[in-house]
């Protein structure tokens, strides 16, 4: 079995130039939902994991991706996984920074002093300042009070569909379902 070489550790959103070609250049690239087992998520993870396998399914420069729900501390899975360079997406230094700025620096401590290794080289893809408008945040509360078409420009319209049933629109149960992983996940899948 081929282990991949590269690694994402990412949101799902809207693939930008940038990031398209730098991971068509890659080898297997993975694309890390990070899981917190104490958390309570509207949508679950595995869910996230779909809406970004649908996102790239369909896009000639992302075959290559893969996505994976990962708990507990990214840079574990990639030395287990012996993946070689991880790639954050930001929107922006001045909206993502402190946070980026911070989970860099447990992704370069933590395998110094708890795996007694070198970190693994990460890289960081800020969007282009005309996308660094659009969040996770954005993104749900649109879908929260929109519908059909009201997504347009915030996540590829192959996924819209997906995001409007797990996020909030016709007939959303406020996140109940979907948190369980349950009721709206198993009707997307018949679909996409």
């Amino acid at each position: 079995m081929h282990a991949p070489t590269h690694f994402t550790d990412t949101h799902a959103s809207t693939p930008t130039p940038t990031r398209t070609r730098t991971l068509t250049r890659q080898g297997q690239v993975t694309a890390v939902v990070g899981f917190n087992p104490s958390k309570k998520y509207d949508v679950s993870p595995e869910q996230r994991v779909e809406l970004i396998e649908r996102a790239c399914r369909d896009d000639p420069d992302l075959q290559n991706v893969r996505a994976k729900v990962v708990s507990g501390y990214i840079w574990r899975y990639a030395f287990a996984n012996k993946i070689t360079r991880m790639y954050r997406g930001i929107r922006s230094w001045e909206k993502d920074g402190a946070e980026e700025t911070f989970l860099n620096m447990l992704n370069t401590v933590g395998p110094i002093l708890i795996g007694m290794r070198p970190p693994i080289e990460t890289h960081f893809l800020q969007a282009p300042s005309a996308l660094a408008k659009i969040s996770s945040t954005r993104v749900r509360e649109v879908a929260q009070h929109g519908g059909a078409g009201s997504l347009e420009g915030l996540c590829p319209k192959r996924i819209e569909f997906m995001v409007l049933e797990m996020y909030g629109g016709a007939g959303h149960d406020n996140g109940n379902d979907a948190a369980r992983g349950e009721g709206k996940s198993k009707r997307i899948r018949k679909v996409a």
